[in-house]
């Protein structure tokens, strides 16, 4: 028998999977229209393994958790709630998000990274949702 998968799940799911991924097309795509494919393979190596490998493998968690939490996956019910935790720990301790932010713009993305994930944590702990994944 297949579960019903409320709308919000699936809202949920998309957007763990929809948002780390344009935080890698939107970069290709502007390097693209500077038209330098040397600078999209310099680019990506160091966002990869120079840069900051923690957030490509939070990303690719997110991508990985979005899916799991789309078919239902009792792994990925419990698992986001932890990885939510520590993404929302991780901005809390994370000194800057760029080093080329103004002050404004970094309290403005932290309040919004912590906005962002403390709706992933309500929403993921409610009865009815856990629910759906068992």
């Amino acid at each position: 028998m297949e579960r019903k998968r409320s709308i919000g799940v699936t809202i949920f799911g998309w957007i763990l999977i929809f948002f780390p991924v344009t935080l890698y097309i939107i970069p290709l795509v502007h390097i693209l229209i500077k038209g330098n494919p040397l600078e999209i393979f310099f680019y990506y190596v160091w966002m990869v393994f120079a840069g900051s490998p923690l957030y490509f493998l939070t990303n690719l968690g997110y991508i990985i958790f979005g899916i799991g939490v789309l078919q239902l996956k009792k792994w990925a019910g419990i698992y986001v709630i932890y990885f939510i935790l520590f993404g929302f720990l991780y901005i809390m301790i994370y000194p800057r998000l760029h080093p080329y932010s103004t002050y404004s713009y970094h309290v403005l993305a932290k309040a919004y990274f912590i906005i962002i994930h403390s709706l992933f944590i309500w929403f993921f702990t409610r009865p009815k949702v856990n629910e759906q994944f068992k």
